[in-house]
């Protein structure tokens, strides 16, 4: 779980994002992928998809609470910048996995064929 810090225009809500799937690749020192999973706004939550590489994107979707109805965004939270920090500590997350040094781990593809070395990093969940 990150908590996200206090958001200036969220009228003192809490926020937090649940990480649940998580499917990024690192090759080159370079991170691209998606991280999903539940962002908390005070007492409601919507599912977040934080989108990472070359065109970077979060997007707020919304989900039904437990009486079945639709959560909405409350009007006095600021979902530009509510998106804008997910991204941030998303990516400040990922810069731990671009500066890692990577030890290449031997990986034989075919019988009779010289080993070579797998030097992309790739994260699921």
């Amino acid at each position: 779980m990150i908590w996200l810090s206090a958001l200036n225009g969220v009228e003192g809500y809490s926020s937090y994002f649940d990480v649940r799937e998580l499917d990024i690749r690192c090759r080159n020192r370079t991170c691209s992928g998606l991280v999903s999973g539940i962002v908390g706004v005070g007492s409601l939550e919507f599912w977040g998809d934080v989108r990472v590489g070359k065109e970077d994107s979060v997007q707020l979707l919304q989900i039904y609470n437990d009486d079945g109805m639709i959560e909405t965004i409350p009007d006095g939270v600021d979902q530009q910048l509510l998106q804008h920090e997910l991204l941030a500590e998303v990516k400040s997350l990922l810069q731990g996995f671009e500066n890692a040094e990577f030890t290449p781990v031997p990986r034989r593809w075919h019988p009779g064929v010289a080993e070579k070395t797998q030097k992309d990093c790739c994260l699921a969940a």
